[in-house]
């Protein structure tokens, strides 16, 4: 049985969200600043959120220490390069794009997708373009 959330006029499906590949990347950058920052906040603001705006600036909180996040993912040797962080876990602006407007048609829903999905997966780094 699939949840339905209807918001003017669209349906967004739940499951849909869940299987939405660019909501993982976005996921699994969070789940490195969790795991790097030890810092639930931004995932309890996801979780809250019920506006778009609301998860533009959860998103940002987290985004604005990337560079932060990369020297110490290097330092702890989780990373061979800061550049690998930056280029393959950080979600482009495309991703962010593509959640805001998700975002706009239902927050609450994206919102707690992003925190379980979040919470859930283990902080990998994915094969990034160009690599063997």
């Amino acid at each position: 049985m699939s949840l339905w959330v209807y918001v003017m006029g669209e349906a967004i499906s739940l499951g849909d969200l869940v299987d939405n590949k660019l909501l993982y990347v976005a996921a699994n950058y969070l789940s490195w600043f969790l795991d790097l920052e030890n810092d639930f906040s931004v995932v309890d603001k996801l979780s809250r959120a019920r506006t778009d705006k609301e998860i533009a600036e959860a998103l940002y909180s987290a985004l604005r220490i990337k560079n932060r996040l990369a020297k110490v993912a290097k330092n702890e040797n989780k990373v061979k390069s800061e550049s690998i962080f930056l280029n393959c876990i950080v979600p482009s602006d495309r991703i962010i794009g593509e959640i805001i407007r998700l975002a706009s048609k239902d927050p609450r829903a994206v919102g707690i997708t992003l925190a379980n999905l979040a919470l859930s997966i283990r902080p990998y780094v994915p094969k990034c373009e160009g690599e063997k």
